[in-house]
């Protein structure tokens, strides 16, 4: 498995990512074709099917040539020379070995092939034979499963149960998801705030221009290698008052994501997970967080600032046996989120309690809190409500929240860095309604960044470069 350098804490920021960026899976980021071309190997299934034939033969191969080192017939001895050459590093322990041999022809070739062999990048080799495997999986042609079946059948190491796990799922049907109120209805009774995102894909030029970027894609790779693939169907979550006032609170995420367990298992405990089995199911536990691995299809992430109890467990076990009552929360909060619109891919609803409240100065005007929008190639396109029995606190929100734009505003004009100018633009696109008890904003996220204004790699570096030198002669 290629090593990355990625904490098990990002996989939630992960999450975000994703639903942020119009593809449904972690890999639909990785370019495959931009990788070869790169490496200047032709994106075809022979040529990629030659990576992984080397992978699975070579151990096999080195033996056999070492042996025929001191093969009888000199052209043997010779073509051994040649293979074992081209075999490189990982020939090399088989040769130190051969190097000690009775034989005064197989110890003086293979010492001989010691000096000659150059030190190669071997995580740059596992890198290309699991992006070969990736590769032939995303052809999703019968030629390319071919390999991939080949694969499958060989050895057994990572590339084999990437394989298989691949096979797996090509051949599983397609999930539905249940209705978002059957998700919610299994969450903690005392929960405040609920919130719902359905993924959708869509191509964005935006992103397509960011996540190409040679960096960009080195650390996809390197993720995915890591993780496995992951596809996020929707995330459901939800949080008690104890979040906001740092007592005994919770945060409940059950994620409808398709992924492999047991690669999750492995990485979380590179990373120091403690994990466990319960009622049938894995549990990784780490510090505050919890995260339940219910099937393949479904993980449940708990994190609370006290110690976690049992009872997540009851959480987990009712999700995934699809358990359906009305929703347990208050009726205020029942009423809120049953009444956004049931298309939407983003659903949020909150009802803040008084003492809640009191902590947030004049953000506590806000008694309810409702969000709903749709993320598609503009960005985030959508609706935020919030609503105070006071028609005095209603309007006193109103002013704070024009005050801070103003405020936000003058700052932004005085800014050089080319980001400022965006984010100008979309606090342009808010507009408010002010209502008696309700005050309403309609927003456009993202909209700021038109496709054909997006500066190459290269601009970008030499304008931070240049704001450098700047900053540099103005201190």
């Amino acid at each position: 498995m290629v090593n990355a350098g990625f904490s098990f804490y990002s996989f939630f920021t992960l999450c975000f990512s994703l639903m942020m960026g119009g593809e449904e899976s972690l890999s639909g980021y990785i370019s495959p074709e931009a990788y070869w071309e790169a490496r200047e190997v032709a994106y075809e299934v022979s040529a990629l099917s030659a990576i992984l034939s080397v992978a699975e033969e070579e151990e096999v191969d080195v033996e056999t040539w070492i042996a025929a080192l001191g093969a009888d017939d000199f052209k043997t001895r010779e073509q051994a020379s040649q293979q074992l050459a081209v075999m490189g590093m990982s020939a090399k322990p088989l040769l130190e070995q051969a190097a000690e041999s009775d034989d005064p022809e197989v110890s003086q070739r293979a010492k001989k092939l010691l000096t000659q062999i150059q030190p190669v990048d071997e995580e740059s080799e596992e890198q290309d034979q699991w992006m070969a495997l990736f590769s032939l999986i995303q052809m999703d042609r019968p030629d390319a499963w071919e390999v991939v079946q080949s694969v499958a059948e060989g050895p057994e190491n990572d590339l084999q149960h990437m394989a298989r796990k691949s096979l797996e799922r090509k051949s599983l049907p397609e999930q539905n998801l249940p209705a978002g109120n059957d998700v919610l209805a299994s969450f903690p009774d005392d929960s405040i705030g609920v919130a719902q995102f359905t993924m959708r894909s869509f191509d964005s030029p935006i992103v397509n221009t960011v996540h190409q970027l040679p960096r960009i894609q080195k650390a996809l790779i390197s993720m995915v290698s890591s993780i496995g693939d992951i596809t996020i169907r929707r995330v459901s979550l939800a949080m008690n008052k104890g979040m906001l006032l740092n007592d005994e609170g919770q945060l409940t995420l059950w994620l409808e994501v398709d992924y492999d367990p047991e690669v999750i298992v492995s990485f979380a405990k590179s990373k120091n997970f403690m994990v466990k089995t319960e009622t049938g199911m894995q549990v990784l536990i780490l510090d505050q967080w919890q995260v339940v691995l219910v099937d393949s299809h479904h993980m449940l992430a708990v994190f609370r600032t006290e110690k976690i109890e049992e009872s997540f467990l009851l959480t987990a076990k009712a999700l995934a046996d699809g358990n359906k009552k009305a929703l347990p929360f208050g009726d205020e909060l029942t009423a809120l989120y049953s009444g956004l619109p049931a298309d939407k891919d983003l659903k949020v609803a909150a009802v803040f309690p008084e003492n809640v409240l009191s902590k947030f100065g004049p953000v506590s005007t806000a008694e309810t809190f409702s969000l709903y929008g749709d993320i598609h190639v503009k960005g985030l396109e959508g609706e935020v409500k919030v609503t105070h029995e006071d028609p005095a606190s209603t309007a006193e929100l109103n002013t704070y929240i024009q005050e801070a734009l103003v405020e936000g505003r003058n700052v932004l004009k005085n800014e050089r860095d080319p980001a400022a100018h965006a984010v100008l633009q979309i606090i342009d696109t808010l507009r408010f309604t002010l209502n008696e008890t309700q005050l309403r904003c309609t927003f456009t996220l993202l909209n700021a960044f038109p496709s054909n204004s997006l500066r190459s790699h290269e601009q970008m570096l030499q304008m931070k470069e240049q704001m450098m030198r700047e900053r540099v002669i103005l201190h």
